[in-house]
């Protein structure tokens, strides 16, 4: 979160003085997308999905991800995974749910869904196409 956060930041900033002096901003989006690949590469599943970001560059202020003004709302593991839910304080106070799994050694996530997904209720697992067998855990017990 904390990555993502510092590149959204300097995105914005970047992005906007860019607009506002009539520049443009294709070295801007350049340098972004490659910056936010890396990001990807290191902290998500390769996948469309995923990595569909570096599709649309979008950028907010207050950021999406804002590690001061989001809550962990739940951790839960089952299934050999885990699922993290995070809501958001400030601006559209968007809840996410974070599905985790172990690849090569490092706790990476493998899908990112928004308030609107069916197994993104408040309690996670309460859906039935989502029933996640959960335990409750703390993000000091999660170990690949």
């Amino acid at each position: 979160m904390l990555a993502m956060n510092a590149w959204e930041t300097a995105f914005f900033r970047a992005r906007t003085e860019a607009l506002e002096n009539n520049k443009g901003t294709a070295e801007i989006d350049d340098g972004a997308r490659a910056a936010l690949e890396s990001i990807l590469a290191k902290w998500a599943v390769v996948d469309q999905g995923n990595f569909g970001r570096l599709v649309d560059l979008g950028a907010a202020d207050p950021p999406t991800y804002h590690p001061d003004g989001d809550a962990e709302e739940s951790a839960e593991v089952g299934q050999g995974v885990i699922q993290l839910v995070w809501v958001q304080r400030d601006g559209l106070q968007n809840r996410f749910r974070f599905t985790m799994k172990p690849f090569a050694g490092r706790w990476k996530i493998q899908k990112k869904a928004n308030g609107r997904d069916p197994c993104s209720d408040q309690t996670i697992g309460s859906s039935a196409e989502c029933n996640l067998t959960a335990t409750p855990v703390s993000r000091r017990s999660i170990a690949c």
